[in-house]
């Protein structure tokens, strides 16, 4: 009898210890006040700490808090500490008149003695979720928590969440021109701000890829209004437009604006544009087919040249005449200005032909055969940044235009070395 009691007692003293100690708490202090919808936002920070023993967590029960519903919640997440998802459950359960989901972790959080694991619980919000209502987060007993062990000394649960303000705020966002030409001097660009949500926009902060220069605001039009100075303010620097409207708006607007080109070119160069308001910043515009990329690029290649009159009489109303076969590069129908600078005419003897006088334009250049048409522009040793051949163009479908210049009556030499160098330009419009 007395050899029995003495194994019965080892036998006692191995049995394991199916109890853990874990200590569990929740942070809000790093949560945002606010979010917009179809958005991601943290609402609650967890941290285990394992006591005596290890213990592996495998699901968390959430209940929901604040003045909305679960209707404005896509989805809840449980996140690591390096934001590697745990798991997620797109259901809601009511129990015992609270809204609670149980995520189940697909691969185990485990807690080490003496250690701790952080998670983060986040709710996806739908995108047409319900702006002002608050949403948050609790984890409210033991029973929220399963793991592989019985888990005592929670005393810091429940954990709650602060609440977030849900808000309502988007626009879509689009650019045009998106090709234009290299080198060209106050290219202007119409950016649209299309509102989407129900909460006003404040700001817009429009930014411009690298290689464009000398920036200039035209104006912003709200709702089809062009606005006045006192209806907003704006801070013009570098490659950014920054605007601030006295009043928050969700009608349309249009921010119109000039820029240098890029000498070099800039295939698909981003112009990004955020918003902010209604307690929001920064928030970026929607776009739909990269309709806020532009890519810079010489659009006007010339193919072809051919002299259809290059004989005149020196009477001071004769001409030269020539053909140039161009082909419009941008990747989709453009529409824009062609325009065309050339220096003056010179022969080998040294003999200039000014472009132009004080009384007469020498040089013409036109899309048609007929003289006549109004499509028709002066050439001088400049661009006109307002006037050129209005052209309509696709890629691989070259035009031709003509190029006169009449031969002045200062001129009394024949001559068969006249010369002149020219460049063009296609400045876009759509």
């Amino acid at each position: 009898m007395r050899k029995e009691f003495f194994i019965l007692i080892a036998l006692l003293s191995v049995a394991p210890v199916f109890a853990a100690n874990l200590t569990a708490w929740g942070d809000a202090a790093s949560l945002t006040m606010y979010a917009n919808t179809r958005q991601n936002v943290t609402v609650l920070n967890m941290t285990f700490y394992g006591w005596e023993m290890p213990i592996s967590i495998t699901a968390l029960n959430v209940t929901f808090t604040g003045s909305g519903t679960v209707g404005n919640i896509s989805a809840v997440r449980v996140l690591n500490k390096t934001e590697s998802l745990l798991g997620i459950n797109t259901t809601w359960a009511n129990f015992t008149n609270r809204n609670t989901t149980l995520i189940n972790f697909s691969t185990p959080l485990n807690v080490t003695a003496h250690g701790n694991q952080t998670i983060l619980i986040v709710y996806e919000l739908y995108n047409s979720a319900m702006s002002r209502v608050t949403v948050g987060a609790n984890v409210t007993s033991v029973a929220d928590v399963v793991a592989n062990g019985t888990i005592t000394n929670t005393t810091s649960l429940p954990a709650n969440s602060s609440l977030v303000q849900l808000q309502h705020m988007h626009a879509g966002g689009n650019i045009t021109p998106r090709y234009v030409d290299t080198n060209v001097t106050n290219q202007t660009f119409i950016y649209n701000i299309t509102p989407s949500g129900v909460d006003g926009i404040r700001d817009i902060n429009i930014t411009l890829p690298d290689g464009f220069t000398s920036l200039v605001l035209v104006n912003v039009t709200r709702g089809g209004s062009v606005l006045i100075a006192g209806d907003y303010t704006a801070a013009v620097g570098g490659n950014t437009i920054n605007i601030t409207l006295v009043t928050p708006t969700t009608l349309p607007l249009v921010v119109n604006f000039t820029a240098n080109t890029n000498a070099t070119g800039v295939l698909w160069g981003l112009f990004n544009a955020t918003v902010s308001g209604s307690n929001l910043t920064s928030v970026p515009t929607d776009v739909v087919n990269n309709q806020t990329n532009v890519t810079t690029k010489q659009l006007a290649n010339v193919t072809n040249i051919r002299a259809t009159k290059n004989s005149a009489y020196l009477n001071g109303t004769d001409y030269w005449e020539f053909n140039f076969t161009i082909n419009i590069t941008a990747g989709e129908s453009t529409t824009g200005l062609l325009q065309m600078k050339m220096g003056n005419w010179t022969d080998a003897s040294g003999v200039i032909i000014g472009l132009s006088n004080s009384t007469d334009n020498f040089a013409t250049l036109r899309l048609t055969a007929d003289f006549n048409t109004t499509n028709k522009v002066n050439v001088t040793s400049q661009y006109d940044s307002t006037h050129g051949v209005v052209v309509t163009a696709n890629q691989n479908s070259p035009i031709t235009v003509v190029l006169r210049m009449i031969i002045p009556s200062s001129v009394s030499t024949a001559s068969s070395t006249w010369a002149a160098t020219y460049n063009m330009i296609f400045r876009s419009v759509s």
